[in-house]
């Protein structure tokens, strides 16, 4: 009965007295798992860490305004694998542990869908998985950097240290230049392959954008040739030192700075070998693409040459057989043995009496003359053109006076005079 008194005297004491427990909050609060400790597996829908607004506190403010569930903001340094945080870096991977891997879920792991970025004795790799177990037990090193090197396809050769500063393997893709303004079948794709010691300059011409077709502008081979234009390099490197094949861009020279005269007045020459004929071109086009030119010398595969000058004539011509033509092509006549031969073809213009100076021709009879600086002409073959009888001609272009002797007519005179001979002749066959 005594217990029962008691009890109710304290439950009336509670109910009449509420205001002693308004004056007191109590806050129950349980933390799991505690900030404190290690853990074998700790899991949250986002995580934050450190001051990341930098006030110095750390509270809800330190959150972005919107995050995601899998959000992590992380103020300080983080280390992966190593706590050796380096005090200029966010993130410090060792390359003890697991390095840096990258999964493109689209893609097999054997075909590009997984690499990774190791560190390994100085020497950072990107690596391609070849392995179908996806352990990088088999891969490829498309690029590596050793202290300022850099090797594609390759190590950085250790022997060449600081005699190169980026390798390429030619077992791998070739360094590929792509111009985004022009077709890449039309110029706008390169490849720079090293193939069985040359190193070619390829150009793109298949719609497939795979070389499967191209041409070749440029090679050079370990010994310092260089052919250009060329595919073929069977016989010919043992040559020259350049090859150039006709079929490809000749060789140009182009005339640039101050004073240079413009490209279609002798300020721009190219030189292509044509049906076996070396030319050496002027432009004479405004847009300085060889549309018109002319050809100053022509070297031609038997050992002769031709200056054919302005009117794009004979010109002087020197033969093999060391005969000279001057306006002509044949200068030994249809004799391709004969030597030492001048020949002088048709002059298209009686030359002009020059002082100090005499000019030698064919005239439009085909005779020979000789012209003095007074402008006196005179025949140098005796013969009239007409009657084949021995004369004298001369005339001055000047005054256009003309003298004629009948040489023949005249000894035959002084022979019947004198009674004495002085010439012979003999008929045709005799």
């Amino acid at each position: 009965m005594k217990k029962y008194a008691i009890f109710l005297i304290l439950i009336s004491n509670i109910l009449l007295c509420p205001f002693v427990f308004s004056q007191e909050i109590i806050t129950i609060a349980t933390y799991y798992p505690s900030p404190v400790g290690i853990y074998e597996q700790l899991v949250t829908r986002t995580l934050g860490v450190g001051d990341n607004n930098a006030d110095n506190v750390i509270n809800g403010a330190d959150a972005p305004a919107v995050a995601d569930t899998g959000d992590v903001w992380i103020s300080g340094r983080v280390g992966l694998g190593t706590t050796n945080l380096l005090a200029n870096s966010r993130l410090t991977i060792s390359h003890t542990g697991v390095p840096l891997v990258l999964r493109d879920s689209d893609r097999q792991i054997t075909q590009g869908g997984l690499w990774r970025i190791p560190l390994d004795n100085g020497v950072l790799r990107f690596q391609a998985n070849t392995s179908a177990a996806g352990d990088f037990s088999t891969f490829n090193s498309p690029l590596v950097m050793n202290q300022g090197q850099v090797g594609i396809g390759t190590d950085p050769f250790p022997t060449m240290q600081g005699g190169g500063l980026l390798f390429l393997s030619h077992p791998y893709v070739s360094m590929v230049l792509v111009e985004s303004d022009r077709a890449r079948d039309q110029g706008g794709l390169w490849s720079i392959p090293l193939d069985g010691g040359i190193l070619r300059f390829d150009v793109n011409t298949s719609a497939a954008n795979d070389f499967s077709t191209h041409n070749t502008p440029l090679l050079m081979t370990q010994g310092g040739l260089i052919g250009m234009g060329l595919t073929d390099l069977v016989g010919r490197w043992n040559l020259a030192q350049l090859t150039i094949n006709h079929w490809g861009v000749p060789l140009a020279f182009n005339e640039t700075g101050a004073g240079a005269a413009a490209v279609n007045s002798g300020g721009l020459w190219h030189m292509p070998l044509d049906a076996g004929i070396l030319r050496f071109d002027v432009n004479t086009s405004a847009a300085g693409d060889f549309a018109s030119f002319r050809t100053t010398l022509l070297m031609y595969p038997d050992g002769s040459i031709r200056f054919p000058g302005n009117n794009g004539g004979a010109g002087l011509y020197v033969g093999s057989n060391g005969s000279v033509g001057i306006g002509t092509l044949a200068p030994a006549g249809t004799s391709s043995t004969a030597s030492g031969i001048l020949t002088m073809g048709f002059a298209s213009a009686q030359p002009t009496a020059t002082a100090g100076a005499t000019h030698i021709f064919t005239g439009a009879d085909g005779e020979g003359y000789w012209m003095d600086s007074a402008g006196n002409t005179t025949r140098q073959t005796p013969h009239d053109p007409e009657t084949g009888e021995w004369v004298f001609f001369s005339k001055n272009v000047k005054t256009g006076r003309i003298v004629k002797v009948n040489m023949e007519q005249l000894v035959k005179e002084v022979e019947r005079l004198s009674g004495k001979k002085f010439m012979s002749e003999n008929a045709p066959g005799n």
